[in-house]
Formats: structure tokens, sequence, C-alpha cells
């Protein structure tokens, strides 16, 4: 089986497991995933956080974005545009969101530059212990992460979503960290 073929496969079972998951046991997840976040910016010192906003069962995260937007942290969110382009937009509360393609959402405002970006929440469908990433399969992290090398790039997961090795290609970049909670 092709890289390729593997990959899309892999997506369609990730996506389905993710779809099925019990409401407390997500939300009992995502709640350990929001205190590892909130931790790992702390013991940081991170200022400039660049996150994805949830959607659909990805792990909800917002917990830990609107406790930073209330310390007064500088959140960068994307809005995602043709040609696997990522703006940048400044996180104003969970108020000010608009909808954009795919079903995402980013912040109402102008594009920002976001040069002083410290750590990338990055979503994904899996996950393998050498810190390669499953997207979507359209590549706009793998092109937007190659501009930030410095940044601590961090992709959360349920447990079901990490393995030894995933399929990956030369273009897929690698992860600092990937937050998952075993059982």
């Amino acid at each position: 089986m092709t890289s390729l073929k593997a990959k899309k496969l892999l997506r369609i079972e990730m996506r389905e497991k993710r779809n099925a998951l019990n409401p407390e046991w997500k939300s009992h997840h995502d709640g350990l995933i929001n205190h590892q976040l909130i931790n790992i910016v702390n013991q940081n010192n991170i200022s400039v956080i660049h996150t994805y906003l949830p959607i659909g069962s990805e792990i909800n995260i917002n917990p830990a974005i609107n406790h930073w937007y209330s310390t007064g942290l500088k959140i960068i969110c994307p809005k995602v545009l043709p040609a696997r382009k990522l703006e940048q937009r400044q996180y104003n509360g969970p108020n000010k969101l608009e909808g954009g393609p795919f079903g995402t959402r980013h912040p109402i405002g102008e594009t920002i530059e976001a040069n002083d970006i410290e750590l990338i929440i990055v979503p994904g469908l899996a996950f393998d212990a050498n810190g390669n990433r499953l997207g979507y399969g359209s590549g706009y992290y793998d092109a937007f992460l190659t501009n930030y090398p410095e940044a601590l790039k961090v992709g959360v997961a349920y447990p079901f979503q990490v393995f030894d090795t995933i399929p990956v290609e030369e273009y897929d970049t690698r992860l600092d960290r990937i937050i998952h909670k075993q059982y």
C-alpha cells in the first residue's frame, strides 16, 4: 500500500473514532489536555501563542485559549486562505469570531504580522512517537510550520490517535511534542 493510500485510510479511521467518542470521556480528556497546555505555557514563560480554534470533534482547547486571553497573553489564530496559506489574526475573545472554509472559525479583524510566535498548537488526526503528524490532507500546517523553526510545536491527541509510526512524506513537518494522556 502506498503512503498516500495509508494516510487516507488512517484519516478515515481516526475521524470515525473521534466522532464516536463518549461525550463524558471526551470532556474529561479535553480537560486534561487544557491543563497540560496551560502548564507548558507557564513553565516556558511563553507570551505569544499560535493556536487552532477547535471545530467538530477536535480536542476542545477553548478553556486554555480563554484562560490565556484573560491573563493578557497574545493569542494568534489562523484564517484559512486558498493555496495552503494561513493568514494570522489576533484573538480578541470568543465573541469576536467569524466562520471560514471547511467549517473553521477565525478572529474578526485585520491580518497581523506574527514573527514573535513562541508556541504553536497544531490539530491533527494521528501522531507518532517521532513527532510526525497526520493532518487533514491539505498541507496548510506543514507549509506554515516551516516559517517558525524556533517555536515550540505541540500537537494534542486522544490516546488512540498516537502510534509508534505513521506514514509520512518528505514535506511533512515534525512537531516537538505530542500531548496526550495514557490510561
